[in-house]
């Protein structure tokens, strides 16, 4: 998953950093799975979790700004 920012895409996000915004655009939607975490990003860059519900996959796609799940990996 590449984790550039919007406004400064040649500085990578931090594994925590994408977490916290995920779950800040995540506040006030229904996400059943509970908080994302640094951990969750680093499993699913290594493949061990391969493929969010919905409501994550919304959250990665506006936080990182693309539009379609395979800009997200």
């Amino acid at each position: 998953m590449p984790r550039r920012r919007k406004d400064h895409p040649e500085v990578p996000m931090s594994r925590e950093e994408l977490a916290d915004a995920c779950n800040l655009y995540l506040a006030d939607k229904c996400d059943p799975d509970g908080p994302i975490t640094a951990n969750l990003i680093g499993k699913i860059e290594q493949g061990v979790n391969t493929w969010p519900r919905g409501p994550r996959r919304e959250a990665f796609k506006a936080v990182l700004g693309v539009q379609t799940n395979s800009e997200i990996g």
